[in-house]
């Protein structure tokens, strides 16, 4: 060290005797100044490395750097992207009646569970099944008269245009009752769906109009993780990749989920595109618009390296590397690429074989060419 601190000083002495008059010439310099220091450590550790060995009155972990290591494995790699999303449910619709008319009986009330068919709420319908009435007995006359004109006509007797207006009569008096049976059936609706009554927004004796919002309906046994993805990300996603998803308010994960949709329509405004995955059956108590942190797996790897992020280091020209160990504990610097990184772990894609031992704690104590003692680890 006492060689290094002489070349500095003797460096700094020749940069004052000289004017530096622009920042690019100092800037130069002290890059110069870094390479030769960089150069003589490097000497000087492999100079102490060999004293080391030469020197026998000396034991051999007496003066050596004390450094931990981790042993390369292959594994399986997998990268997830994370997103802000909610639940929401395809079973949600405001009910509306199809027809006019006066609340007479209303059969659910807020927050109650309601299964497929059960009835909501009735309309008056004393006025259609007056006109049913009406429209029955004029059918049993039209039928009459049919009957009579048909036996007529078979005897010679009566014109086919006579015939024919009498059908008429009858085939319409049926059409109208047809009509008239549907109306009486639109005046009770029932639930399409299992679900709960959100919220009922009628009362009894209330006119109401298609118009009008009756019943809010939930079903709760088809959920959806939906989420509002960049298009950036639409080439990483795709059809069946496996999603789980945290949500904050229960503090608890669920699972199995996969992608099932990826929207086909970019919005203007913020560039996302809409994708959506089924919920799996979960006894957590979900409910639609609740939030949800989204994880969508969007890349895997067998057989592939990964790596602590506090294994790498960089250097001044932002390159990534690893101080890696010999069979004689010799540091050397080995240059890596990196891959994507999930969580702590960054996958390595330059070619790393399994069993290298990865300088880990005492890293930014040690340099290239110096010798090490390892501390036992678990890896």
């Amino acid at each position: 060290m006492k060689n290094i601190s002489f070349i500095i000083l003797l460096l700094a002495l020749y940069g004052c005797g000289k004017n530096v008059e622009t920042v690019d010439e100092l800037s130069a310099k002290r890059m110069e100044i870094v390479a030769n220091i960089e150069t003589l450590e490097k000497e000087l550790a492999k100079i102490d490395s060999s004293l080391l060995v030469l020197d026998t009155t000396k034991t051999e972990k007496e003066d050596l750097p004390l450094v931990s290591t981790y042993t390369t494995e292959l594994s399986f790699f997998e990268h997830y992207t994370e997103i802000q999303g909610q639940i929401t449910s395809k079973k949600e619709v405001i009910i509306r009646p199809e027809i006019n008319g006066t609340v007479e009986k209303i059969y659910v009330t807020d927050g109650a569970f309601i299964k497929k068919g059960d009835p909501l709420f009735r309309m008056s319908n004393s006025m259609l099944i007056a006109q049913q009435k009406e429209i029955e007995e004029q059918i049993s006359f039209a039928k009459f008269l049919l009957e009579k004109q048909e036996k007529l006509f078979n005897d010679g007797i009566g014109s086919e245009v006579q015939l024919k207006e009498v059908q008429t009569r009858y085939n319409a008096l049926k059409k109208s009752m047809q009509t008239l049976m549907t109306q009486l059936e639109k005046t009770t609706l029932n639930a399409p769906f299992s679900g709960y009554a959100e919220k009922v927004f009628i009362q009894t004796g209330e006119a109401i109009s298609p118009a009008n919002p009756s019943v809010h309906l939930i079903g709760l046994d088809d959920l959806y993780l939906t989420a509002d993805v960049s298009e950036n990300l639409i080439s990483d996603i795709s059809i069946g990749d496996s999603v789980s998803a945290y949500l904050p308010s229960l503090g608890k994960s669920v699972g199995g989920a996969q992608v099932s949709r990826i929207g086909k329509l970019i919005n203007p405004v913020n560039r996302t595109v809409k994708i959506e995955a089924k919920v799996v059956s979960s006894n957590l108590n979900l409910v639609p618009n609740l939030m949800a942190i989204i994880k969508i797996r969007d890349y895997t790897k067998e057989n592939s390296v990964s790596l602590s992020s506090r294994l790498i280091s960089k250097n001044a020209t932002g390159n990534s590397y690893l101080k890696v160990l010999d069979e004689d504990n010799i540091v050397s610097i080995k240059a890596v690429s990196l891959g994507k990184q999930n969580g702590n772990y960054v996958e390595v894609l330059s070619e790393i074989s399994a069993g290298l031992r990865v300088v880990d704690a005492g890293k930014n104590n040690v340099v290239e060419g110096q010798k090490v003692n390892v501390i036992p680890t678990n890896n």
